[in-house]
C-alpha cells in the first residue's frame, strides 16, 4: 500500500513539474514570436518566468525599449491571473490569438522610465490623429503646450513611475466588463469601466481594429495627486499663491482652443475645467449607449451636444455638474464654400434711429457680423461684444479684455434675446 500510495505521489510530483515546464516553455515560445514579430519595433529582454497554483503566471525583470521612443522601460514583472491551474494550462496557448477565456486579470505593479525621450502620444500619433490629444494638452502656460523632461524636473519629477491593473469580468447581461487602472503617482490616477457586447475585447485583439470596438457603457474617472498644484507653480506668472489666476486663464485658453477646433463648450463645461485645475480631488464622467455606439460612427456626432447625446453624468468631487454641453460644430470641422452675404434692409426712409440697442429677430443675426451685439441667454446671463461670425447653430462673440482677445461661442438656441447697437439712420 506505502509502494502504491508513494507511486501516486512521485507520478503526481512528475506531472506538476511537467505542467510548471510546459507552461514556462509556452510562455518562453509566445514571446520569442513576440520578440521576432517585432524585431524592428523594440527591443524586449526579461530574466524569469514562474507559475503558481492558483493559476496565475509571472514575467519578471522585464526591459522594453520602444526603438521610436528612445527609452527604456522598466517593468518589475507582468502577472496574468487565470481561473485556476488548469485553466492556465490549458488556456494560456491560446493567449497570443487573442483569445480571453478564463483570463481574470493583469497586472503590472511597477513601471519605470527616464523622462527623456519622445513621450507616449507621439508613440500614439503615428497610429491615432493627434486631435484626440489636444483637449488634454497644457493651456494657460505662455508658450507651453507640452511639458518637457526639464518641465518636469522642475515640477519635482524625475522618473515616470506608474502602476497598471486590467481585470476582465461579465456583467449579469453577459457582456463584458472591462476595469483598467494606470496609477501615475504624482501625476494621478485614471480609473476606466466599459461595457461591450460579449466577444468585442476578444474581437479586438485578434482584428487589431479599435474602430471595430462597440461601446455599451464608460465610467472615466481621474484622481489629482497634486499635479495641478505643481502645474500652477510651474505656469503661474502672476505667483504661485494665485492658483485661481491660474486655472481661469488656463480654462479661457482650452475653451477658444477647443472652438478653433469645432468643438463648443458651454460656460458651464469651462467652469468646471478651471475649477478642477484649481481644486484638484476626483472627476468622474459616466457615458451610456444601450444600443450600443462604434467608433467607425464618429461622423454621427457632428452638429449635436456630445453630452447629451451619451447621456452623460460629471462629477467633481462627489457632487453632479449641471448642464455642461460639448456641441460638435460642423460648419467648423467642414466649414462651407464662403458665399457673399447680400445685407437686406427695409425701406428706412421716413424712419430715423436713435443710439441705442435694438432687439433682431434670430434669423436675422447672420446680417450684423461685426456690429457690437448685446445677448441674453436663456439661463439670464448677458453678453456684449462684436459678432465675429454665424453658423447655422451658433454665433461668435468677441471680447477685447486686458488680457487680451476672447471667443465666446453661443448656441443659438439657446439665446433669448439678441440685440445690435444702432447709432446712425439706417
Amino acid at each position: 500500500m506505502m509502494k502504491k500510495l508513494f507511486r501516486m505521489f512521485l507520478f503526481g510530483l512528475l506531472l506538476f513539474i511537467l505542467s510548471k515546464a510546459f507552461i514556462a516553455f509556452t510562455v518562453f515560445q509566445v514571446l520569442t514570436d513576440i520578440k521576432e514579430q517585432y524585431r524592428n519595433d523594440f527591443l524586449l529582454t526579461y530574466k524569469w518566468i514562474s507559475s503558481t497554483m492558483d493559476g496565475s503566471i509571472a514575467i519578471e525583470g522585464i526591459e522594453l525599449t520602444p526603438y521610436v521612443m528612445k527609452r527604456t522601460f522598466d517593468i518589475e514583472e507582468i502577472t496574468f491571473q487565470y481561473a485556476d491551474y488548469y485553466s492556465l494550462m490549458t488556456s494560456l496557448p491560446k493567449l497570443q490569438k487573442g483569445s480571453l477565456n478564463q483570463l481574470k486579470s493583469v497586472s503590472i505593479p511597477h513601471i519605470q522610465t527616464e523622462l527623456k525621450g519622445k513621450s507616449l502620444k507621439e508613440l500614439l500619433s503615428q497610429e491615432v490623429s493627434p486631435l484626440w490629444f489636444f483637449p488634454f494638452d497644457i493651456y494657460g502656460c505662455g508658450a507651453i503646450h507640452q511639458l518637457s523632461p526639464i518641465d518636469y524636473q522642475n515640477m519635482g519629477i524625475n522618473n515616470w513611475e506608474f502602476s497598471l491593473s486590467v481585470d476582465i469580468d461579465e456583467s449579469k447581461q453577459g457582456n463584458d466588463l472591462l476595469s483598467i487602472t494606470l496609477d501615475q503617482n504624482e501625476m494621478g490616477r485614471i480609473n476606466l469601466l466599459s461595457e461591450s457586447p460579449r466577444g468585442s475585447i476578444e474581437t479586438l485583439l485578434k482584428q487589431k481594429n479599435v474602430q471595430d470596438l462597440t461601446i455599451m457603457a464608460l465610467k472615466v474617472e481621474h484622481q489629482d495627486a497634486g499635479f495641478f498644484r505643481r502645474l500652477n507653480i510651474l505656469c503661474n506668472k502672476e505667483g504661485a499663491d494665485k492658483r485661481s489666476t491660474f486655472s481661469a486663464n488656463a480654462a479661457i485658453a482650452w475653451k477658444n482652443a477647443m472652438y478653433a477646433q469645432g468643438l463648443l463648450v458651454s460656460d458651464n463645461f469651462m467652469e468646471l475645467y478651471g475649477t478642477y485645475l484649481m481644486q484638484g480631488g476626483s472627476l468622474s464622467v459616466e457615458a451610456k449607449k444601450e444600443a450600443g455606439f462604434l467608433l467607425t460612427n464618429l461622423m454621427d456626432l457632428v452638429n449635436k451636444d456630445v453630452i447629451q447625446y451619451f447621456d452623460m453624468d460629471f462629477k467633481l468631487n462627489g457632487q453632479k455638474v449641471m448642464r455642461p454641453e460639448l456641441y460638435v460644430d460642423g460648419s467648423i470641422l467642414f466649414p462651407p464654400e464662403k458665399q457673399e452675404v447680400v445685407e437686406i434692409l427695409p425701406d428706412t426712409e421716413d424712419i430715423k434711429y436713435q443710439a441705442a440697442y435694438q432687439q433682431i429677430e434670430k434669423a436675422f443675426i447672420n446680417q450684423h457680423i461685426g456690429r457690437k451685439i448685446r445677448v441674453k441667454m436663456l439661463d439670464g446671463k448677458e453678453y456684449e461684444g462684436l459678432l465675429s461670425s454665424v453658423t447655422e447653430y451658433n454665433l461668435e462673440l468677441t471680447q477685447n479684455l486686458a488680457g487680451g482677445v476672447v471667443h465666446y461661442p453661443l448656441m443659438l438656441n439657446e439665446i433669448q434675446t439678441f440685440e445690435v447697437w444702432i447709432n446712425q439712420e439706417q
